[in-house]
């Protein structure tokens, strides 16, 4: 949990900040948020008051700016509009320092809530367009690429937006695991690219950056959503198709051309029975253990998963002496094709809960996964 923090905290300080409007609070003492939801839902702003009004704000090339204070050479932030609340009290040097930014282009919207027609108008489209549930998120500009934020999702399965960004290859970094995933279906369009992420858990959370040109054709279309078919870029630039199931998919690529994926490897389950309490480690936790046997043919080929079912409250995984990081979120399950062994393997699952009376565990099984190359390269 904690590197989560620490990889969520890292990945938004990348960058400048993105947001489109900027939103005067008033002249008010101490006031230091403005209106509640002051723009459309897409849109993202900052608030901002007179002292930084009257010492950092300033206009350049019709964008409300402010500078580094550490380096005055430095923007730090820009925006595209400036919204003031009707009737608002404002102290005439701040008034008259507005209209002055307001005669070098500074672009003002005397209206919050600021309405979808004033930014039409204006030319700023929203940033994330077209979600298939509601999301919290944030936008930071990385260069000329793009990272957006997104959390607190209000459903489970597959999740589709349409960012404002065009022609950057997508990658997923998930910030609970700190994989790095280039996404392959998704569609780039003129000036938005839309994503399609499977969304296991309300609680997920993940980062889509857009960081290069994107130099692979992309799967527009898929006969299976992400929750059955996975579909990724690997580091040499193969389009590679995972999937819990066998059986015969179809994707249409961005150019032109279609493809059948065929994965013949049926999935299978282990079940891993007699995990036995061991003992306490402290007053919360409670160590689970068994020896449990491989056959040799199990999961040939394949990645193998260890999954856990549902954990009060978290888990640490200890596989033939390979100790994986604490589970602390769903899914509770691990990759541990490589620790595993023909025959007799020793498992230990460590449970930590908040409550003395309730560490527990839920079924206990390996599981394969089939991942193959569809054929296509750079």
């Amino acid at each position: 949990w904690v590197r989560y923090l620490q990889r969520c905290h890292l990945m938004l300080q990348q960058g400048k900040p993105a947001a489109d409007v900027l939103v005067y609070i008033g002249d008010f003492a101490p006031q230091m948020i403005g209106p509640a939801n002051p723009v459309p839902d897409g849109y993202d702003y900052d608030y901002i008051g007179s002292d930084a009004i009257l010492r950092t704000l300033h206009v350049v090339d019709g964008e409300w700016v402010v500078y580094d204070e550490t380096n005055p050479q430095r923007i730090s932030a820009r925006w595209k509009l400036l919204a003031m609340p009707e009737d608002m009290h404002m102290r005439p040097q701040v008034r008259e320092r507005l209209q002055k930014l307001k005669e070098q282009g500074g672009r003002v919207v005397e209206s919050v809530k600021v309405s979808p027609q004033a930014l039409e108008q204006t030319g700023i489209a929203p940033a994330l367009s077209g979600a298939s549930c509601g999301v919290r998120w944030k936008e930071r500009q990385l260069g000329d690429g793009k990272l957006f934020f997104l959390s607190n999702f209000q459903k489970t399965g597959p999740f589709q937006a349409s960012l404002r960004v065009s022609g950057k290859q997508p990658e997923l970094f998930n910030a609970v695991t700190g994989e790095v995933t280039t996404l392959a279906r998704y569609e780039s369009r003129a000036e938005t690219t839309s994503i399609t992420i499977d969304v296991k858990d309300l609680s997920d959370a993940f980062f889509i950056v857009f960081r290069r040109e994107a130099s692979q054709p992309s799967v527009v279309e898929a006969s299976a959503p992400p929750s059955e078919l996975k579909l990724s870029y690997d580091e040499s630039g193969r389009l590679m198709a995972e999937a819990a199931r066998a059986g015969t998919f179809a994707v249409s690529l961005s150019n032109g051309t279609k493809h059948e994926i065929d994965l013949k490897q049926e999935p299978q389950q282990l079940a891993i029975d007699g995990l036995r309490e061991a003992g306490k480690n402290h007053e919360y936790s409670v160590v689970f253990d068994t020896r449990f046997h491989l056959p040799p043919e199990f999961g040939k080929g394949q990645r193998i998963m260890l999954e856990l079912g549902p954990v009060n409250v978290m888990a640490q995984v200890s596989l033939n002496g390979t100790t994986y990081d604490t589970l602390w979120m769903p899914p509770f399950e691990l990759d541990v094709t490589d620790a595993l062994k023909p025959g007799a393997n020793t498992l230990a699952v460590k449970v930590t809960s908040t409550s003395t009376a309730k560490p527990a565990l839920g079924k206990v099984q390996l599981s394969t996964r089939t991942r193959q190359p569809v054929g296509l390269y750079k």
